[in-house]
């Protein structure tokens, strides 16, 4: 399957002054197909679109996703990285998540 990205913001030869302005401030979302095959690059687990980020559905993990210009950031080091507990962000470290404020750790174990 081949996905083409555009920006649909700028104007395009191709399309009337009217098409334009009803195109303009239009997000393009990711497709269903490539959200059901996406995991969270820590734990696996499969990820859920809200709010503009992509959400890891493992309560422990809780990885949050960025996407910028239409494009999952699927970086660890990128992703926001909330303790389930405290809310503080945890430190990330091979396979182990661990808040530095309350000390709860979130271990992936490899199959």
């Amino acid at each position: 399957m081949v996905h083409i990205l555009f920006d649909i913001s700028r104007s395009s030869p191709y399309c009337s002054l009217s098409d334009h302005q009803s195109l303009q401030g239009a997000q393009m979302a990711i497709p269903k197909d490539l959200l059901d095959i996406m995991g969270c690059a820590f734990c696996k687990e499969p990820l859920q679109l809200e709010g503009g980020h992509l959400h890891c559905t493992q309560t422990e993990c809780g990885l949050i996703y960025s996407i910028k210009d239409d494009i999952p950031i699927m970086l660890i080091d990128e992703a926001q990285r909330p303790c389930p507990g405290c809310s503080e962000t945890r430190d990330w470290q091979d396979d182990l998540l661990k808040c530095p404020k309350c000390g709860k750790q979130f271990e992936y174990k490899r199959s």
